[in-house]
């Protein structure tokens, strides 16, 4: 007790020097919360560090500006047990954090007003107290500071995006009922306007599936195919959604508690068992079926393929013609085996961090780490790779009227075999390929 640098001797200490300082501390919140033996209070080197003082403008300070909020004012602002113990309003930080001003320091803003640009350094005081900075009074002079020419009107916004321990004012009664509004509005627009265009697509849908049952169709996408491809975009889309929801701790809308967190991963779990019955059902269907297996076999890699990527380029730049592709191009190739190497990838460690303490009884902590590692990053790229690749050369290319439909309807017509497999309609049409119009 007896030493310079005991905690309860360090603002003696370092005010040997820093007299003026040590003055306004005394009088401050903090110093008073000092004097009245609040072990939690924060002194000098509380906020300064002891050995590895630094200047406030080098950014290794803890008092540089981008560390005030989160690193030093926020130790003890966000801390539960301060707050708790000593009656603290504990959401100073986050609502910090939500308002304009802590978005912008989250970005990188090194100018933005932070704690304590609002209620000062040594000198903090309760925003009821005339010499606080934070003062009604004084408000105007404070936001001047940055917001030159700042009234008192200017002033009257809170800071804080939450409602003051003062009480709800008016307006927090505006924000209230216009963000309620908005909530409500945003689901009921995107809604209608989901509706519309779900009619306008099964309309269209509609008239394509007469236009095949009119005029026939060539088989692309038998039955069984078909009901192996929704199973496996099904249950994609759901590892997707519920994958990035448990990594990024996104919670289910309506749920909240411990509820929420146990149904994201009970989601996440079926639908991987669905994209993992997919693939089987897959494999089944290629080693037991004579289409299957020609499918397979049609999918591999050959020279011609390399010939078609050339070609397609220099098309791409009008000096050569549109190369005739087979049954399957090399586009569709190259994402066929990426799917194979995917569903490997995800489901080996998908079943490690499923069961993670059978995984440890043969693979070290490592192993399992590098599994979580290469799980996240994969579903990264299958996800960029359909939205990038799938989607553009399926759905986006042809546009809405001349959509791939043969994931639905099983077929394409003779139009859009010329364009997409020419090679193979002509080998349909010479007799050697697949049944010609087959019926819907």
């Amino acid at each position: 007790p007896a030493s310079k640098i005991n905690r309860l001797n360090v603002p003696k200490t370092c005010g040997k020097c820093h007299k003026d300082i040590y003055k306004k501390y005394i009088e401050s919140t903090h110093g008073q919360a000092f004097l009245k033996g609040a072990q939690d209070a924060p002194v000098c080197t509380t906020c300064h560090g002891e050995h590895d003082i630094l200047p406030p403008q080098e950014p290794g300070s803890l008092v540089y500006t981008r560390k005030i909020a989160k690193e030093t004012c926020g130790q003890c602002h966000a801390s539960e047990r301060i707050v708790k113990k000593y009656g603290i309003p504990a959401d100073r930080f986050i609502t910090y954090e939500d308002s304009y001003h802590g978005l912008a320091d989250m970005y990188g803003d090194t100018r933005v007003a932070n704690c304590a640009s609002c209620h000062g350094y040594h000198g903090v005081f309760p925003s009821s107290d005339p010499r606080s900075s934070v003062n009604k009074k004084n408000l105007p002079k404070t936001c001047g500071k940055c917001h030159p020419g700042a009234t008192a009107k200017f002033a009257e916004g809170k800071v804080h995006a939450g409602i003051t321990p003062s009480g709800i004012t008016l307006g927090d009664k505006v924000k209230y009922y216009v963000k309620l509004a908005y909530v409500i509005l945003i689901p009921l627009v995107i809604l209608g306007m989901l509706f519309h265009n779900a009619l306008d697509f099964l309309k269209r849908l509609k008239l394509a599936i007469e236009e095949r049952k009119k005029n026939g169709g060539y088989l692309r996408m038998a039955t069984a195919e078909r009901a192996q491809h929704v199973l496996m975009f099904t249950s994609f889309i759901v590892l997707v959604i519920t994958g990035f929801a448990l990594r990024f701790k996104w919670g289910l809308p309506f749920i909240g508690g411990e509820l929420n967190s146990i149904l994201r991963g009970t989601i996440h779990r079926v639908a991987a068992v669905g994209l993992i019955i997919s693939c089987i059902w897959h494999l089944v269907y290629i080693a037991t079926n004579e289409r299957g297996r020609k499918m397979f076999w049609d999918l591999m890699p050959r020279p011609r393929d390399a010939v078609d990527v050339v070609q397609t380029l220099l098309y791409y730049f009008g000096l050569a013609e549109k190369p005739k592709y087979e049954r399957f191009s090399y586009i569709e190739k190259s994402e066929y085996l990426a799917l194979i190497w995917g569903a490997i990838v995800m489901i080996v460690t998908g079943l490690i961090l499923w069961f993670e303490d059978e995984a440890m009884k043969y693979i070290p902590k490592w192993g399992v780490d590098v599994a979580d590692i290469v799980h996240y990053y994969e579903a990264i790229l299958a996800t960029l790779a359909i939205v990038v690749w799938h989607f553009y050369h399926v759905h986006i290319k042809g546009g809405i009227k001349h959509m791939n439909l043969s994931w639905i309807v099983g077929t394409l017509t003779e139009e859009e075999m010329e364009d997409e497999h020419a090679a193979e309609l002509e080998q349909i049409k010479k007799g050697a390929g697949h049944d010609e119009k087959p019926s819907l």
